[in-house]
């Protein structure tokens, strides 16, 4: 079952009181979430992913409009070849 909350500190309660059993949230708002916690150690974060993936491209305020297409079509075209991926992979850290 699916259960709506209202906020992060809503749901840290019911978390604790045993009216949900678990969440789904992203990686890093999990770890600051478990820092919340009156009892962390009672909770387990049982499942991960570490994808990374670009969360923005930031365009020059002056930039024209043929010129940001241009780039998104590029970078669409970079993504869908592979090529975003592979670069990624080979400069990623330990």
């Amino acid at each position: 079952m699916i259960v709506r909350v209202d906020s992060s500190d809503d749901m840290l309660v019911q978390l604790e009181q045993g009216k949900i059993n678990s969440f789904l949230a992203e990686r890093n708002r999990v770890m600051a979430l478990q820092n919340k916690l009156k009892n962390p150690k009672n909770f387990e974060i049982v499942a991960q992913t570490f994808f990374r993936t670009p969360q923005a491209f930031v365009f020059g305020a002056k930039l024209d409009r043929k010129s940001q297409d241009a780039i998104n079509v590029a970078i669409s075209e970079l993504k869908f070849d592979g090529k975003v991926e592979s670069v990624l992979e080979r400069w990623k850290t330990p």
